[in-house]
Formats: structure tokens, C-alpha cells, sequence
């Protein structure tokens, strides 16, 4: 699971301490966190929150490897991918989890990552390719007609009006016809070896279409309402590659990968009542708070003095506090609250009593009182998170 900050509430009653936390767009899946812990998400990898599986291969090509050698984005580690297969394979993953918290993939989702192209070793202008797409075939990560989005960087141009070495964008027909070259459109980007690419995505089930951007670092292009070769919503995340002759190496390395769903219409309503220019998971006001977060819990995003959504301290005697948050019936989001007695491990206290009032235009004042907890231990840290 992403770790968003906790509120710095700093608030002490009878040695209890009380924090908050609010998931912006919950990442289903993100490279760098395995499953309760930090540690980078390995290939082959364990299943991580939103995982289902480890990384996927349809070959014994490519080999792919966890490196620091040459971070994509500071430091950190990232995936690395080197093919020298000369057909047509992939490297995937699927990340529909449902026994898990996660992305709903009848609603829209977004893809987020870096991916660099670092070898073009022997490059064929008339075969090769490098494809990043997301699918719902159960059995294989190479496109079909499975595929959702699809975006390819090609050596040969495919069709007429296609370009060469250039990002191409596919508009199909949404509903699992045959692959056709000529659905491909000129993204504008052009594809080259030493360059790092973010792409961010969102697919939207509703018109099975998708929407973008690619970056390379000094110029962006975006697109919008590109047609879905599949007709049903995909859950898994590839790369797809294809050399011409054996020996020939496409490198490249993956990292900052995140899916999720995007955060909800009335989030982007009081982001511009407020007056935000940055994201969700910016902080306008400086005040170590997420703009998220201050949604979440009434605070306000552009006042660095307001970062207390508690009204009242917890009560040792009674295990009762109160705070404020955003209506549930307007964000969509469930609050649930969580107590630990070493800020290590934590346990969902689903017996608590809430009492709720209005607070406010679009906010909530809740009066909580936890259920049958240790309130005599030394210290007692209860958690509010909001997803």
C-alpha cells in the first residue's frame, strides 16, 4: 500500500497520540512497494497490495533485473528489461486484485510511469518495436484484442501517415476487432534511445476510450478519446517487445509505476474553488499536508496554519475524540479508524461509534468513540484514514 503523510497533529492526551491520513488516488499498483513493507517490488516479485501476481514473461527473453546502477529519477531502485529475442514477446503484470483494496476497473483508471529507453543495440527501421499497453488476457502479455491502450514506438512506419521513430497512439474500435497498423496515429513524440518517457493515461470504461500525455522532459503531447481495441476494461500492465535478429538488444527500465483510480469529480470541483494549481498529491500551502488530505478532512489547502482536523483531543477515560472531514455522500471515500500501541502495527477498530452533524458547507463533524481498547496502555495511537 502507498503511505501517504499523517496528519502532524502532534496531539498528546494521557500518553495517546492521535493521526490522520487520506489516500488521494489509491494506488492499485506501485512498483516500489511490495505488500506491508517499503522494499522495492522485485521481478520475479512477490504479490504487493493491488498485485495479483509476480512480473510475467511470454519467453525466456526478457531478462529483467531489479538495478540502481543509473536511476530514472534521482535514486531508487527500477526495472530494467534487456530483450535479444527476435519474435514477438512481453513482460507483465496483473494488477486486479479483489481480494484487496484497490482500483475498480468498471470505473476510470490511470496509468502512471517512467520508462526509459536505454538501448537500441541493432534497431531494424523495418521490424522493431517497443509497445507499453494494458490488457485483460489471462494467458499472454503480448497485445491482443484484449488490449485496452495501446502505444508503440515504431522503427518502421506502419501505415500511411504513420510516422518513423515516433510514439504512435492506437484508435480502435473498442470492441475486440482484429489489430490493424492502420488505426495507429502520429503522436508527435518522437521515440529515441537515452530518453526517458512519462506517460500518464486514463482509461475510461464508460466510452472505452483512452487520454494522455507523453512527456519526454522538455515537451509534452496529450491526446484524447482514442478508441480501445478491447471491449471490456483491462488488468494488467505490459511491455511489448519485438527485435529482428538475435543478438540485437532493446533495453529499457520502468519505475515510479503507478494505477489507480483517478481522484473524484468533487475533489476537482473544491481544488478549483480553492484556487489549487498543483495535484492531489501536492502540497499548495507548505504545510506538510496533501492537497488530498485537506480535502479529506476539511482543512484548509492554501492556509498553512490550518493542519488540525481534530476538534477534540482524545479522551483516555472515554476513548472519544472528534474531527472533521468531507462529506462521504459528495468524495466517495470510506473512513475507517485504526489503533496501535507501537506505531508499528495497526488494527482496524470496526466497532467504533460515530455520532455525525453538519460542519459546515460540504463538511462533517464526527464525534468517535472507540470500542473495547487498551486505553490504559502507555500509549495508544489511533489512526483516521480516509480511501
Amino acid at each position: 500500500m502507498h503511505s501517504f503523510p499523517f496528519f502532524p497533529t502532534c496531539l498528546t492526551c494521557a500518553g495517546l497520540v492521535l493521526l490522520s491520513d487520506a489516500a488521494s488516488a489509491r494506488p492499485l499498483a506501485d512498483f516500489t512497494l511490495g505488500e506491508g513493507s517499503d522494499f522495492v517490488d522485485q521481478y520475479p516479485g512477490i504479490a504487493g497490495e493491488g498485485w495479483q501476481g509476480s512480473w510475467g514473461n511470454t519467453s525466456s527473453s526478457p531478462n529483467l533485473t531489479v538495478s540502481q546502477e543509473f536511476p530514472i529519477r534521482d535514486s531508487g531502485n527500477y526495472l530494467k528489461g534487456i530483450s535479444t529475442f527476435n519474435s514477438d514477446h512481453a513482460i507483465g503484470r496483473a494488477f486486479s486484485n479483489f481480494g484487496k483494496p484497490g482500483v475498480d476497473i468498471s470505473q476510470p483508471v490511470t496509468f502512471h510511469f517512467d520508462l526509459r529507453v536505454d538501448s537500441l543495440t541493432g534497431w531494424d527501421a523495418a521490424t522493431d518495436y517497443i509497445t507499453v499497453h494494458a490488457n485483460n488476457n489471462a494467458t499472454t502479455y503480448n497485445v491482443s484484442n484484449a488490449s485496452s491502450f495501446i502505444i508503440r514506438a515504431f522503427g518502421a512506419t506502419p501505415a500511411a501517415g504513420v510516422n518513423a521513430n515516433e510514439w504512435g497512439i492506437y484508435r480502435g474500435t473498442s470492441n475486440g476487432a482484429g489489430y490493424s497498423a492502420a488505426l495507429f496515429t502520429n503522436s508527435g513524440m518522437p521515440f529515441a534511445a537515452g530518453v526517458t518517457y512519462t506517460f500518464n493515461i486514463v482509461c475510461d470504461p464508460a466510452t472505452k476510450t483512452y487520454s494522455g500525455s507523453i512527456s519526454n522532459g522538455t515537451e509534452t503531447v496529450t491526446w484524447s478519446d482514442a478508441g480501445w481495441r478491447s471491449g471490456t476494461a483491462s488488468d494488467r500492465f505490459a511491455i511489448n517487445y519485438r527485435v529482428g535478429t538475435t543478438g540485437d538488444a532493446i533495453a529499457t527500465s520502468l519505475d515510479n509505476l503507478r494505477i489507480s483510480n483517478p481522484p473524484p469529480a468533487d475533489y476537482l470541483d473544491w481544488s478549483t474553488a480553492a484556487g489549487l494549481t498543483g495535484g492531489p498529491d501536492d502540497d499548495e500551502d507548505m504545510d506538510g499536508l496533501t492537497n488530498f488530505s485537506e480535502y479529506a478532512f476539511g482543512t484548509q489547502p492554501k492556509n498553512p496554519a490550518s493542519v488540525q482536523p481534530v476538534t477534540l483531543p482524545l479522551d483516555k477515560a472515554t476513548g472519544t475524540f472528534r474531527f472533521r472531514r468531507r462529506d462521504p455522500a459528495l468524495s466517495g471515500l470510506t473512513y475507517s479508524t485504526w489503533t496501535s500501541t507501537d506505531l508499528l502495527n495497526w488494527t482496524e477498530d470496526t466497532q467504533t461509534a460515530q455520532t455525525i452533524s453538519p460542519a459546515g458547507t460540504d463538511l462533517e463533524e464526527v464525534v468517535a468513540t472507540l470500542s473495547s481498547l487498551p486505553l490504559t496502555a502507555p500509549a495508544l495511537h489511533v489512526r483516521v484514514k480516509a480511501e
